[in-house]
């Protein structure tokens, strides 16, 4: 075609009808859009992006106590490098997202705040945890099968007995033997 700049190719190829999320076209080169790793996350973030699927989305709970009482939404999320991170929607957040978040599939999550995890309520290895209130962002994108359905932070038997006893924990096993407790 004349009169066309010369970076600017026109074709109707397969691949440029592919619709790849999170990839932008550039002179016939796929670069990725910018997603924070959850790796990446500390209390010293506050303008991040994740993608991620929902690994687990848990029951809404109520929870009372002198001061307060109200419910909450706790969720289990996955990047692309295996990395995971708990998140949790407290009234009104829970409100607004429960209804929309579902197991297994993938979102990209916003606005929200990057907190210190209390270890003793996830089993998930992460220094950190996400909270979301009402202004938080929670998009559905489509299906990304570079992003694991599960993941697991196994634990040796040894490692077991030196953690507290309220703590959540992946281990795995094989069951030799079936007797009575006494």
């Amino acid at each position: 075609m004349e009169n066309m700049p010369e970076d600017i190719e026109m074709s109707n190829t397969q691949d440029d009808q592919n619709n790849i999320p999170g990839l932008a076209k550039v002179q016939d080169q796929f670069i990725e859009e910018p997603y924070t790793p959850i790796k990446a996350l500390s209390t010293f973030n506050y303008d991040w992006r994740l993608k991620a699927r929902v690994t687990k989305k848990g029951e809404i709970r109520r929870w009372k106590n002198q001061r307060n009482e109200g419910y909450l939404l706790s969720i289990e999320l996955m990047d692309k490098h295996g990395t995971q991170i708990q998140a949790t929607f407290f009234k009104d957040a829970c409100d607004k997202f429960e209804p929309i978040i579902h197991e297994g599939r993938i979102y990209l999550f916003s606005n929200g705040t990057v907190k210190l995890s209390n270890q003793r309520y996830t089993s998930i290895k992460n220094d950190f945890c996400l909270v979301f209130d009402k202004q938080g962002e929670i998009v559905e994108i489509p299906e990304d099968e570079s992003i694991k359905y599960k993941g697991f932070s196994f634990l040796n038997m040894l490692e077991i007995k030196a953690l507290d006893k309220t703590r959540a924990i992946d281990v795995i096993g094989v069951v030799c033997a079936v007797e009575p407790i006494n």
